[in-house]
């Protein structure tokens, strides 16, 4: 059985963002950057982890 984030190997974290209190947002692509998606007509990347409170 795969661990569960063995999924994220070999992914890209494109445009990661930290903002206010913490709050953190890493959206994972097989595509290297945003311009990548766009071409493949992908708006949002196929992964994404964030928080949904830092405190």
């Amino acid at each position: 059985m795969n661990e569960p984030l063995e999924v994220f190997i070999g992914l890209h974290c494109i445009e990661p963002f930290c903002g206010f209190a913490g709050h953190l947002l890493l959206p994972f692509s097989q595509y290297q950057d945003k311009t990548q998606l766009l071409i493949k007509n992908l708006v949002n990347p196929e992964w994404c982890i964030e928080t949904i409170s830092a405190a």
